[in-house]
């Protein structure tokens, strides 16, 4: 997904210690290392919907657990989610939500 659209960004709510090794990862992959973008978590619920603004999609965490209030806030914010719903009840959540 992200090798196609050169525009695209990844948004990950991390703190800094992972972000070393995934920028490592981007380089080796042939990806800008600024198209990986990360913030780190905020008690601020308007601060968190607010992030919703730069986003063009929001990727499901299938297959074995689903998004549940990150779909919630992205549907509510008119971001859509792409999911692939599996076997179990919680892989189906973010769908659920995508059909409400």
């Amino acid at each position: 997904l992200l090798h196609a659209p050169p525009s695209a960004h990844l948004w990950l709510m991390l703190e800094a210690a992972p972000r070393a090794a995934l920028s490592d990862e981007f380089a080796a992959a042939g990806l800008a290392r600024r198209r990986l973008v990360t913030c780190a978590y905020s008690a601020s619920k308007p601060l968190h919907l607010t992030r919703h603004a730069a986003l063009s999609v929001v990727l499901d965490t299938a297959p074995m657990y689903s998004t549940h209030t990150t779909a919630t806030d992205a549907l509510a914010a008119a971001v859509p989610v792409v999911t692939l719903p599996a076997a179990s009840w919680s892989s189906r959540v973010a769908g659920s939500l995508d059909h409400s």
